[in-house]
């Protein structure tokens, strides 16, 4: 976990960096404190007007469309998939703690 909270503390430096794509081609399982650094990574990410995008989940998509990472993040089959939704621009509702008003009708 310390090496992937290192690689994300770079790409946060690095302030050309705006969109991110996390690929789990490699990784067959993950627990709740790697979503965790996850979720605290994009949230960052967001900071910066970027957005994230995971993809390669294999079984592990269906967990994250479960607790709802589509409704923050672009969860993508594959590598292209994942990039080419990034370039497409921003189609995801807006973060939720920015928005918290609502117009009267």
């Amino acid at each position: 976990m310390e090496g992937l909270q290192a690689d994300f503390r770079q790409l946060l430096l690095d302030l050309e960096v705006k969109d991110v794509v996390i690929d789990f081609r490699n990784v067959s399982f993950f627990g709740t404190e790697f979503l965790n650094q996850v979720v605290v990574f994009y949230r960052a990410i967001r900071q910066r007007d970027g957005r994230l995008a995971l993809c390669n989940l294999g079984a592990n998509r269906e967990i994250l469309l479960m607790i709802r990472f589509d409704r923050i993040m672009t969860i993508a089959a594959d590598l292209p998939e994942a990039i080419a939704a990034l370039q497409a621009g921003p189609t995801l509702p807006a973060d939720s703690s920015r928005s918290g008003e609502e117009t009267a009708g």
